[in-house]
């Protein structure tokens, strides 16, 4: 199955999963730097899914992962969905 078949409701808990470690989904894929991140941000703003962006146990995001590995383009994908979503949603953890 496609990630794109599933409902909006699998996809909403799919990517709020929390490993132990506090990794989400969205931190492996930025780790691995993976070319379905932007599918996935326009997958979120088509359905009016905010994509939390949360640290890890450790505290790191998303984010700073883009920054620690140079990829920048991921992270400038990363602030513009982030820069769409509502202030409340995100503020706390960046």
């Amino acid at each position: 199955m496609h990630w794109q078949q599933i409902g909006i409701d699998n996809f909403q808990n799919l990517f709020n999963i929390s490993l132990p470690s506090g990794d989400t989904l969205i931190h492996y894929l930025t780790e691995v730097k993976s070319e379905q991140i932007p599918i996935l941000l326009y997958y979120c703003k088509v359905k009016n899914f905010g994509l939390r962006i949360v640290p890890n146990l450790k505290g790191i995001t998303p984010l700073h992962i883009c920054v620690k590995e140079s990829h920048t383009l991921l992270a400038t994908k990363l602030l513009n969905h982030l820069a769409s979503m509502a202030l409340e949603d995100h503020s706390r953890f960046i």
